[in-house]
């Protein structure tokens, strides 16, 4: 039976290497160290000698130079092994005369393909006619060789430099391998929130429109049941367009966060009076605000400069603020709309004279879903998305909004406004 000699300082990489070349059918000694190793070596034979680059007082290549100058020994072929992958180790090995050079990360059968190669003699010396050549398998091939040793280190040397080059381009390619699954992993993991984000507006939609269409089905039943009079069912029709209102703005709400989320959130700016934008969000809450008994006041300047605006999406800003200002008021206080220009801008102002929001919130008041520790004072419906909707609009606009408030004393929210759209818009 082959008989094969292990060097390796590591128990657990000996016992794996002895258990598999015992499988293939070789008898396995092991030595923990070099003297260990010359020591088996001088004193039993055998076939083929398997050293690690690194090992404790002699390394694996000084190892090998002394099996290779003991006349008793030279003939026994050496195998270096090593984890180390540094090419350099391969030009070392020749130095010391080794036979054979394999790196740990080979796979079983490798392993065992490489040791067998080595022990059948990679080239042989052949003498045909007056020549004498080297033969040489290479993948199930003889070849017949006889160049000069110099022709043999330019061919080694350049192969070696075409691994090298080819190992450059995988590990390129592992690299951008990477960046590619983490490109998928965020992309995963932003579908991931979408899809969560999709589930909480379903679920807050279901939540918070089922009380105002409760509300509009029960009074029209009772309207068309004819079980109130004139003044009953006027009051009726008023209620039915407050909570109708309500609902348009959550669900307007939804949707441009939705819209937001998703990276579609786009403006059509036309140069326009203010004023328009102005009125239209103004008096879409007079009613609500006298339903409530909130005073609506206006404090616009008569005359206002035009601006490059959205007009849509600027209705959409000063009613989400004009709304929260109604929902945290009580009964006699106040919500007032203003705006005037400043130098190059336009600012717009909606101060309420309601309970102010606490300091510690106020880090965390344009982020989605933000809910405030104060409450509607009449259990009006809010999705927490007004203020993070108001704040990308405005900065789309190329413009930014800032909150002024003190508990008890109110809350005045202002927003500034360039009166010609940018062409870069600031992130």
């Amino acid at each position: 039976m082959t008989r094969i000699l292990i060097v390796e300082d590591s128990p657990t990489q000996a016992q794996q290497l002895a258990i598999l070349l015992s499988d293939a059918g070789f008898e396995v000694e092991i030595a923990s160290d070099a003297a260990q190793g010359y020591a088996l070596a001088a004193k039993e034979c055998f076939d083929l000698i398997m050293a690690d680059v690194y090992l404790p007082g002699e390394n694996g290549f000084e190892f090998c130079r002394r099996i290779k100058a003991n006349p008793r020994l030279n003939g026994t072929p050496v195998l270096i092994d090593t984890s180390d992958s540094n090419p350099k180790n391969v030009l070392r090995g020749l130095e010391a005369d080794a036979d054979g050079f394999m790196t740990k990360d080979h796979s079983p059968g490798e392993i065992v393909g490489r040791v067998q190669r080595t022990l059948a003699g990679g080239a042989r010396r052949v003498h045909m006619g007056d020549i004498d050549y080297t033969q040489v398998t290479f993948q199930n091939t003889d070849f017949l060789l006889n160049p000069t040793i110099e022709q043999l280190l330019n061919i080694l040397l350049s192969a070696f430099e075409d691994v090298l080059t080819l190992n450059k381009r995988l590990k390129s390619n592992e690299a951008a391998l990477l960046k590619l699954n983490e490109e998928i992993r965020r992309a995963n993991q932003a579908l991931q929130e979408a899809n969560n984000l999709k589930d909480r507006f379903l679920s807050m939609a279901a939540h918070d429109l089922r009380s105002p269409i409760g509300n509009i089905s029960v009074m029209a039943s009772m309207m068309l049941q004819s079980e109130c009079d004139l003044a009953e069912r006027n009051d009726f029709l008023n209620s039915m367009v407050h909570e109708a209102d309500q609902m348009l703005l959550m669900l307007q709400d939804l949707l441009s966060a939705s819209t937001a989320r998703s990276g579609k959130l786009e403006l059509k700016p036309v140069l326009q009076d203010p004023l328009g934008i102005l009125r239209q969000a103004f008096d879409r809450f007079v009613l609500i605000a006298r339903k409530k008994a909130v005073k609506l006041v206006w404090e616009v300047a008569p005359q206002l400069p035009s601006a490059e605006l959205d007009g849509q999406r600027m209705v959409e800003v000063l009613s989400n603020l004009i709304s929260n200002g109604i929902k945290f008021c009580s009964p006699g206080q106040s919500v007032i709309l203003g705006a005037d220009a400043m130098n190059s801008h336009l600012e717009i102002f909606v101060r309420d004279t309601g309970p102010g929001i606490a300091q510690q919130e106020l880090p965390h008041l344009f982020e989605p879903f933000t809910k405030l520790s104060n409450r509607p004072t009449a259990g009006e419906p809010s999705t927490g998305l007004g203020l993070s909707i108001v704040k990308q609009i405005v900065e789309l606009h190329g413009g930014h909004v800032s909150v002024d408030t003190a508990i008890g004393q109110g809350t005045a929210f202002k927003v500034y406004l360039p009166l010609q759209y940018p062409h870069a818009v600031p992130n």
